[in-house]
């Protein structure tokens, strides 16, 4: 793994938050579908059949390479044919619109098994934010900033069978709770909706812009390689284990090393250079010491802290260009395989003494499981997460019939009541008990009424969509307030 002397100097300012520091990008899981979009829609795993564009043409991606990417003029798509939607998903992609303020649809795909006129989609919304719809969802989930008109972003969004994720950038924007579908093969497309009987002049949403890496997993990805998709230089979480504890320690202790090495080489300190290389021959001999004690590296990773030896007391007082590039591109070699050992480790916690199973070539109509004659496999129940729990959705549909019920305001404010003690709410429920109501006064009254009661008060923001008038905003606003 060559690393320039030129990218030696460049590295503490990268450091320092101009752009991506140098370390490794850790490797994310494989997708179920990969569009590089390099001037064509081919699926970079090989794993389902390609795309076809219809109107897109090569462009400019964010890096600057021609022809890396795809612009779209807004009549423009690329089709992918009939597609099963995984229920349990990450899709991401970087999108530079060029015209804000109409739905820019970035990958969307209609899901007639889970209903009439359902999609999954994400996309630049209306309004210019970015958003996410899901077959089982009446409204999208949006972020609450406008994206910028010709500058590229990373969009993301994740759905673990019960809560759906947003991110701008890396960063969890918006979430809300959400309910499974039944997938099953239907349209799909990128840079536009498809009709949901699969009619190509019936598209809609068309996006106005360029796209670049649209990929999608048949998992929810963490937050964490989310981010380290995006900026490679993020870290994992350093807990989750003894072992798990003990490589990502080692994985920041061998990134430490390498930016103060880095810092030594462009301020030109030699004794501090003396310092952090007997540091890394330390590291090094603990390194394998610990191998020969049977800690659990693998075989891989010994050869090459094997090589940083070597690379490191070839001629400690070598201080040339060529050395000082040999050692940092072993130390970048090292930092590598301590995050392929962890990611090992965080796959293995995570599928089980069974290992993963890769899917086939063209198994589940292209991406998911699900197929429309037959009932997709129950999903596992998630994890109980800490805190209180929102209403179920059995016993929140029943307080909706049972205020329905009511014919006046007062029996429905009556039912809410003699429900709240003890309920919880998230922000989607609470919206759904104010569209119940008619003026208004009746509105507000019930979000000051559940306002106590909700999980997931950081997506309140989402309320104001309900309300029509500036006063009655500027009235929801006052009672949200903490």
């Amino acid at each position: 793994m060559a690393v320039s002397s030129a990218a030696l100097v460049l590295a503490p300012l990268l450091a320092l938050g101009l752009g991506a520091p140098p370390s490794p990008a850790p490797p994310a899981p494989a997708p179920a579908a990969d569009y590089p979009l390099d001037g064509d829609a081919r699926d970079a795993t090989g794993l389902g059949d390609d795309g076809v564009v219809v109107g897109a043409r090569p462009a400019e991606d964010r890096t600057g390479r021609p022809g890396a990417a795809l612009a779209f003029g807004g009549r423009d798509l690329v089709d992918l044919g009939s597609r099963t939607e995984p229920q349990v998903l990450t899709v991401m992609a970087w999108v530079r619109p060029t015209r804000l303020f109409r739905d820019g649809a970035i990958l969307s795909k209609a899901a007639p098994a889970a209903g009439r006129d359902r999609w999954l989609e994400l996309r630049v919304d209306g309004d210019g934010r970015p958003a996410l719809l899901l077959p089982s969802m009446d409204r999208p989930l949006r972020g609450p900033r406008l994206l910028a008109e010709g500058r590229w972003s990373h969009l993301a969004a994740t759905f673990d069978g019960a809560r759906a994720v947003l991110y701008v950038d890396g960063a969890p924007v918006a979430e809300v709770a959400a309910q499974p579908w039944r997938a099953g093969p239907g349209p799909a497309l990128l840079g536009a909706r498809p009709d949901p009987g699969g009619k190509p002049k019936k598209a809609g949403a068309f996006l106005e812009g360029r796209l670049d890496d649209v990929r999608l997993y048949t998992q929810a990805l963490p937050a964490w390689q989310v981010l380290a998709i995006v900026h490679p230089a993020s870290r994992p979480p350093p807990s989750g284990g003894s072992e798990l504890a003990d490589d990502a320690a080692d994985l920041e202790r061998i990134s430490a090393l390498a930016a103060a090495f880095d810092r030594a080489v462009v301020r030109r300190e030699p004794a501090r250079l003396r310092e952090i290389e007997a540091k890394v021959l330390a590291e090094i001999d603990q390194e394998l010491s610990e191998a020969r004690t049977e800690r659990g590296h693998g075989a891989s990773r010994r050869d090459v802290v094997r090589r940083v030896r070597e690379a490191f007391a070839a001629d400690p007082e070598a201080r040339g260009l060529e050395a000082l590039d040999q050692r940092r591109s072993a130390l970048a070699e090292l930092s590598a395989a301590a995050w392929q050992e962890l990611l090992r480790d965080l796959e293995a916690r995570r599928e089980g003494p069974e290992g993963p199973r890769r899917p086939r070539p063209g198994e589940g109509g292209g991406w998911g499981a699900g197929r429309r004659d037959e009932p997709p496999a129950p999903l596992p129940a998630p994890p109980a997460p800490a805190g209180p729990r929102a209403m179920e959705p059995g016993r929140f549909d029943a307080l909706v019939a049972a205020v329905t019920r009511e014919p006046f305001p007062d029996g429905q404010r009556r039912v809410l009541d003699t429900a709240m003690p003890g309920s919880w709410f998230t922000v989607a429920q609470v919206g759904t008990l104010v569209d119940l109501f008619t003026f208004s006064r009746d509105k507000l009254e019930v979000v000051r009424r559940a306002r106590g009661h909700i999980v997931d008060p950081d997506q309140a923001f989402q309320l104001y969509e309900r309300f029509t008038f500036d006063s009655d905003k500027n009235e929801l606003r006052n009672i949200l307030q903490p």
